[in-house]
């Protein structure tokens, strides 16, 4: 993503940031969405906001864990409604609650595995665990693949 394609969201097309982030978060690429979609986010906010938008401000720059839960659960229902996401909202809800457990376990250095698989839909803690040391293993891969 360059800067010119975040500029010609910024200035004409902020809709679009929900789909940028549905990609990113549905890639695994949680730390672009930090690094480079936070700041048109919060700078944007003003001028246009939905659940994606509010989910990653929640997360990233409030660390309101309870409140980036509750519209990561939001996701599959605006999802549903949308086009070109509707087949894949059971799936963005699932990862956007890893990610929310992803920083958590960034911060906290340790995460409920039972917690997780209650709130992702994951259907056991084994999977759970796999699928969390997926997304930490995908992150050291995105942070050398940017040095």
């Amino acid at each position: 993503m360059s800067q010119i394609y975040m500029n010609i969201i910024q200035l004409k097309c902020q809709y679009l940031l929900k789909y940028l982030i549905s990609s990113l978060v549905l890639s695994g690429n949680f730390e672009a969405v930090q690094d480079i979609v936070l700041p048109v986010v919060l700078s944007e906010k003003s001028k246009y906001s939905d659940v994606f938008t509010r989910f990653t401000e929640a997360l990233y720059d409030k660390f309101d864990f309870d409140e980036a839960l509750a519209l990561a659960k939001e996701f599959s229902k605006v999802a549903q409604d949308d086009l070109l996401l509707k087949s894949h909202a059971a799936e963005l809800q699932a990862h956007a609650v890893l990610m929310i457990f992803h920083v958590k376990s960034k911060i906290y250095r340790t995460v409920s595995l039972k917690e997780l698989t209650e709130e992702s839909g994951i259907r056991n803690e084994e999977e759970a665990r796999a699928r969390l040391e997926d997304s930490i293993k995908k992150e050291s891969y995105f942070i050398a693949e940017h040095d």
